[in-house]
């Protein structure tokens, strides 16, 4: 089950990637998330239906802000997220290397029109390289889709499971 994956390079991608190079960027990084940790996770956590985000769950994910490891952590797996020259290394294994993946495994992906995060054109992309994966969409959701919408991306791997496309197959 591959859920809104990046691993496109894209513009947008690689001009955070080149920002968050500049000297002095994890500093200014750090005070914008320190600054106000729920206001920061409220305007840039994406969900479809606003109502989502309670005040609850932007204290619960500004949390990561307010200690000053895992907010390195954070920063560091944003920045090794943007690394376009890993995304067309993957992009290329997914290529180049034997038969499709989807033929030596079931793979199924779940996509949301509304992501903000990740293109939803990504979805078709990943199709393409992996011409016998299963493309779902999922309606009135978003990047986070398995908060937003959790009962609909379980019914979808049970789906999945139960079309024949065993999980278990996977692990053997």
């Amino acid at each position: 089950m591959v859920m809104h994956s990046p691993g496109f390079p894209e513009l947008r991608v690689r001009a955070l990637k080149w920002a968050s190079a500049l000297p002095g960027a994890e500093a200014l990084y750090r005070k914008l998330v320190t600054r106000s940790p729920e206001r920061f996770v409220a305007k840039n956590v994406h969900y479809h239906d606003p109502c989502v985000m309670r005040v609850e769950a932007a204290k619960h994910y500004a949390g990561i802000f307010r200690n000053s490891a895992r907010t390195r952590i954070f920063w560091k797996i944003l920045t090794e997220t943007l690394a376009s020259d890993h995304m067309r290394e993957f992009i290329k294994k997914l290529t180049h290397e034997g038969p499709p993946l989807s033929k030596q495994l079931p793979i199924c992906l779940l996509w949301a029109h509304k992501d903000a995060m990740v293109p939803p054109s990504f979805g078709p992309r990943y199709k393409c390289l992996l011409p016998d994966s299963k493309l779902v969409w999922l309606e009135n959701t978003s990047h986070f889709m398995q908060v937003e919408s959790p009962e609909l991306v379980v019914d979808e791997i049970k789906k999945f499971d139960r079309d024949g496309l065993k999980i278990e197959a996977v692990h053997k």
